[in-house]
């Protein structure tokens, strides 16, 4: 029986293979709903979306610009993404 696996054993890892590949699905969906990836929509605007830096930084400017108060950091990445995804489209525009 050198190299043969029994039905049993076949079976287990079988399983096996297809538990590990769910493990994997949730942790990527855990992922993205920690990076706030899940919350993202498709792009649907011009040529480029915005940087997800670019977001960040003018995330991080209206914050400041509230005086670093906390709970707003969602509106306050969704609003950088509208407006850079608006100054994209101006810019495609006039191009």
């Amino acid at each position: 029986m050198t190299g043969e696996i029994s039905a049993p054993a076949a079976l287990t890892a079988a399983t096996n293979s297809e538990h590990d590949e769910e493990a994997a699905m949730t942790l990527s969906a855990i992922e993205a709903a920690l990076t706030g990836e899940a919350m993202m929509t498709k792009y649907t605007g011009g040529d480029e979306p915005p940087r997800r830096d670019a977001i960040a930084r003018l995330a991080y400017q209206l914050y400041n610009m509230r005086g670093r108060k906390d709970g707003h950091d969602v509106e306050d990445w969704l609003i950088a993404e509208r407006e850079l995804e608006e100054l994209n489209r101006d810019y495609q525009h006039y191009r």
